[in-house]
């Protein structure tokens, strides 16, 4: 995938030239009885998704997040039963209003509600949104913000206090979070990847071999081998080597090891006469 690029000039033109005209083309937006514009179901198949470039894509993505998470803080803030003043007022800023951030379930269910996470396939793409709201949040937050301390008069301005970004910005974070470790692996200080599978064919094929190997010391007890402990002269090894033959086996080796030394030691806390056994069972 190629890198995208954001910046707050691009973020502009898109803003000014296509923001407005791709929410209607994505979403079915009606008016209720009180000719106030809001979010319905997604329309399909939509033109952003398939006829706009990654970064218009990425954009209207961040900005309508942006927007969802500023729903949802002001819901919370701004008394309403309802509050029609309110709803004018995202009307007037170009953004119909989305009843699901009443429900405050976070800014991941509400992309999820609008089928949008459907868009997002890969890790790769949450990074470039990641990337995209960096530039997208300052800039919303300097005209939303404005926008709502100025209408009609300074109407909602008591509410738009100086901790209102903050909230904004948590509720962006948490869902941005919450879409980044669904696509992440995470693959450790190595950057190997062991899976069930690995395990499953390392342990009968490869970790026998390379324990007599690595352990040259062992005793063989005829039906196990046994090993006490390890000393330099006694082992056979030149230097201190690797028990595998890739990085990865040698984490396979070393956690594999790290089980079985611990199940020991539980199973004979319990049944201390229980060694053998043991050995002959692995």
């Amino acid at each position: 995938m190629r890198e995208m690029q954001f910046d707050e000039e691009r973020l502009i033109m898109y803003y000014v030239n296509r923001f407005v005209s791709d929410l209607e083309d994505y979403f079915n937006i009606p008016n209720d009885t009180n000719e106030i514009k809001y979010v319905g179901k997604p329309k399909s198949p939509s033109r952003i998704f398939y006829r706009s470039s990654a970064e218009h894509q990425m954009m209207f993505i961040a900005l309508t997040s942006y927007m969802l998470a500023a729903e949802e803080v002001l819901m919370r803030r701004i008394p309403s039963s309802p509050n029609y003043e309110f709803y004018e007022c995202l009307n007037m800023f170009g953004f119909p209003i989305a009843p699901i951030a009443k429900a405050r379930y976070g800014l991941e269910s509400m992309l999820k509600h609008y089928e949008i996470t459907e868009e997002l396939w890969s890790f790769d793409e949450i990074v470039a949104l990641r990337n995209a709201m960096k530039v997208a949040e300052p800039f919303m937050n300097e005209r939303f913000l404005r926008h709502m301390k100025t209408w009609n008069n300074g109407f909602f301005a008591e509410y738009i206090t100086d901790d209102i970004q903050t909230k904004i910005h948590r509720v962006i974070t948490e869902g941005l979070q919450m879409l980044y470790s669904i696509h992440y692996k995470y693959q450790g200080l190595t950057g190997s990847v062991l899976t069930h599978s690995d395990f499953a064919e390392y342990f009968p094929r490869r970790f026998f071999e390379q324990f007599k190997k690595y352990f040259s010391c062992a005793t063989d007890k005829g039906t196990f081998l046994e090993v006490l402990h390890v000393y330099d002269q006694g082992n056979d090894r030149w230097a201190d080597e690797m028990p595998g033959q890739t990085p990865k086996e040698n984490l396979l080796f070393a956690s594999i090891m790290l089980y079985l030394v611990m199940a020991e030691q539980s199973i004979l806390d319990t049944v201390p006469n229980a060694s053998n056994d043991f050995h002959k069972a692995f």
